[in-house]
């Protein structure tokens, strides 16, 4: 089980658009089980939360190539509830499968489960391919209501349905390669990193692109200084705030220096 607090909380986990009781969730950022059947060489079985694992970003900065995050992490999941299960066929293969509630939803809120089919491939030690393919439904099939009924009911657990209800699809490509994964990475010496991310985003009604340029230091174990991450968002439609009121720009600079400080032995993605 891992917890979470903060600011970063209210934004990624629990959304009243598409979770009916958020607030209970909201601070369990992972809590699920493991079991490994004994079939050929395991089938290991996820019973739970957790984080999603689809893109190429995750939740905390510590595990990221670059201080902010990309267009594309807040188009993409950011968690799960249901049972994820990976078969590894030999060294080299790993069959992934998911079957979920939905996107960002602990609580299902449509009769259709989300599925994931993929696999991980590493044909060598120092590469690692991910492909995976995500069907789903962000839409819900029902409304919370104040009582459905003469008796009371708890809220968030009294729905009324929707006719016709939507069925719009969600389809997700994710194709990895994790030795570059489109970032160029320049390193100088031990303690000083330099990455850098270009990102194209095309959307039905607007377009986005943004390039960034990220220096880190590493003062020590656990703790790490990210200055003058350099940043430029571009945009066709005037999307980004300037010094006056009401008006808006199709461009955007920002300049960020962070530090970040982490305690414990637990290494690597969480």
């Amino acid at each position: 089980m891992d917890l979470q607090f903060g600011q970063a909380t209210d934004t990624l986990q629990g959304n009243p658009a598409n979770e009916p009781r958020p607030q209970i969730y909201r601070n369990i950022f992972q809590a699920y089980g493991t079991y490994v059947a004994p079939l050929g060489s395991g089938l290991t079985l996820d019973v739970g939360k957790w984080g999603s694992s689809i893109g190429i970003e995750g939740n905390y900065t510590k595990d990221q190539m670059n201080y902010s995050r990309a267009l594309w992490f807040d188009f993409l999941p950011f968690y799960h509830m249901g049972v994820p299960a990976s078969y590894k066929l030999n060294d080299q293969l790993t069959l992934n499968y998911w079957l979920v509630n939905g996107t960002n939803q602990v609580e299902a809120t449509n009769g259709f489960k989300d599925e994931l089919f993929g696999f991980t491939a590493t044909p060598r030690k120092t590469i690692t391919w991910n492909v995976n393919y995500y069907l789903g439904q962000e839409h819900p099939d029902r409304l919370p209501v104040l009582t459905s009924g003469p008796l009371p009911v708890q809220p968030g657990l009294a729905f009324t349905a929707i006719r016709p209800a939507p069925d719009g699809r969600l389809h997700i490509f994710d194709v990895r390669e994790l030795a570059s994964y489109a970032e160029a990475h320049i390193g100088i010496g031990k303690r000083l990193r330099n990455p850098a991310r270009v990102e194209n985003f095309v959307g039905r009604t607007q377009a986005l692109k943004e390039t960034i340029a990220t220096f880190d230091y590493k003062f020590a174990e656990g703790f790490l200084m990210r200055y003058e991450e350099w940043r430029q968002d571009f945009s066709n439609q005037p999307s980004f705030l300037t010094d006056r009121e009401g008006v808006l720009s199709k461009e955007q600079q920002t300049a960020t220096v962070g530090v970040i400080w982490w305690v414990g032995r637990k290494e690597g993605v969480w």
